[in-house]
């Protein structure tokens, strides 16, 4: 068995891909150093898992559920230059003959930087030679151990500020077009791969009394228990035909503006005049935003109109979220279109809309209170 210590080179330093883990949650996160501190990069990295946006299920999956959690050794605040060390993290995950590893057990080091795009082609990112001064210091206590180092970016014109760097010589610069040519350097070719998906072996526990998943408090404004239960969608017969295409509602039967406090649990009704591709965000009091709709039970989120839906519940968000600390002021926005948008807005934010132009969207909005 192959061990890997897997690193995602930012500016701050090397990043080191802790675990990955299979979760029963409404969405993949990336969590620091295995606390319960998720990073504002996880609506990207659900993005990057889902099938239909990203390629992680695609290449690797199904597993025993559908969402993931990441740990990672320090923080990653923002770009997309860590996806191709989480999708190598991902694909060692997969294999029969490889695993991730601390760096004091691991047979090699990789250092990655990159994005990767649906069809497996790896991306340029900027600041390559600060990201190479950041990881000098761990290039020069890799070396004292011995332990061999692939270096791998996209395109030679990075891997040349690599080979110029004076790097240790045990550190190999790759040079990648695809993610193919980084997995051909270690020891587990798409063969390997393959059979690891073939011969996975999915299966779901079945439970006899409901569950919980807790997010931490970056995700949730404080804390959201996520509880399964039964479906519950109803058809609202008042709803007139001729309603705008994709008109959207979003109601509380505590009405306009309602108060929620600790403990309490959301129960919000969403109602569409017609079909419709939905998106629903919640922005929680610290600033965080946690996607709804669509989520890793619900990936393909396109909603049959003249119906009201349970938010939570049902088949769309199969939880509860229950109201925690801090309190403040919180807000869930859902939008509606005629067209599948997903990929297009990654936390819900309005200015993403401005680059839309041409597609029908509907936006409702809730705003709630969260007291003690």
């Amino acid at each position: 068995m192959s061990k890997y210590a897997v690193f995602a080179a930012t500016t701050d330093g090397p990043v080191r891909i802790e675990r990955i883990t299979a979760e029963p949650a409404p969405q993949s996160m990336i969590c620091l150093g295995r606390t319960s501190e998720v990073l504002s990069i996880s609506g990207g990295y659900d993005d990057f898992v889902r099938p239909g946006s990203g390629v992680i299920l695609r290449e690797f999956g199904p597993d025993e559920e559908d969402a993931f959690r990441l740990d990672i050794s320090g923080p990653i605040s923002s770009g997309r230059s860590w996806q191709l060390a989480v999708f190598a993290a991902h694909a060692l995950r997969a294999a029969e003959n490889a695993e991730l590893a601390p760096v004091e057990q691991a047979d090699r080091v990789l250092w990655l930087t990159g994005t990767v795009d649906y069809d497996l082609n790896v991306g340029p990112v900027d600041h390559v030679p600060q990201k190479i001064e950041a990881s000098r210091t761990l290039f020069a206590a890799w070396a004292e151990r011995d332990i061999p180092v692939i270096a791998a970016c996209a395109g030679a014109e990075d891997a040349e500020a690599l080979r110029r760097a004076g790097l240790p010589g045990q550190v190999e610069v790759v040079a990648l077009t695809t993610t193919t040519d980084l997995l051909a350097r270690l020891p587990l070719g798409p063969t390997d791969l393959r059979k690891a998906k073939e011969t996975k072996t999915v299966t779901r526990s079945r439970r006899p009394f409901p569950w919980g998943f807790v997010l931490g408090s970056l995700v949730v404004a404080g804390a959201l228990a996520f509880l399964w239960h039964k479906p519950s969608i109803e058809t609202d017969p008042g709803l007139p035909d001729t309603t705008p295409a994709a008109a959207i509602q979003l109601t509380s039967p505590r009405g306009e503006n309602p108060t929620y406090h600790f403990g309490e649990k959301l129960d919000l009704k969403l109602t569409l005049g017609r079909d419709a591709w939905v998106n629903c965000f919640y922005h929680q009091a610290d600033g965080s935003t946690l996607r709804i709709l669509p989520n890793s039970r619900f990936p393909e989120a396109h909603l049959t109109g003249g119906r009201s839906y349970d938010l939570p519940g049902g088949n769309l968000f199969p939880f509860e979220l229950e109201v925690a600390a801090p309190a403040g002021e919180e807000k869930i926005t859902c939008y509606a279109a005629d067209r599948k948008i997903d990929s297009d807005l990654s936390d819900g934010l309005d200015n993403q809309l401005q680059g839309l132009a041409g597609t029908q969207i509907h936006a409702a909005t809730l705003s709630l209170s969260v007291r003690p």
